[in-house]
């Protein structure tokens, strides 16, 4: 596994205290899963982002809650 790009992800990373969930686009199997609880859980107010990082641009829901994040290969 390669190390994140860590400039790529700070210029990312939100300033709230919000909870962040880094997701490994390139492995993860469970994407779609990840969306609907974080889009659950936002609905009952609790402040979060979820950063999908890939080496390769990808399609992610068009939602505030949602960030991608392209970090070099």
């Amino acid at each position: 596994m390669r190390p994140l790009d860590k400039k790529a992800l700070n210029s990312a990373l939100p300033t709230s205290d919000a909870i962040e969930i880094f997701v490994d686009a390139n492995a993860c199997p469970v994407k779609q899963e990840i969306y609907r609880v974080a889009k659950h859980h936002a609905l009952k107010g609790v402040a979060l982002k979820v950063f999908v990082v890939s080496n390769s641009p990808i399609a992610v829901p068009r939602d505030p809650l949602i960030e991608r994040v392209v970090v070099g290969a």
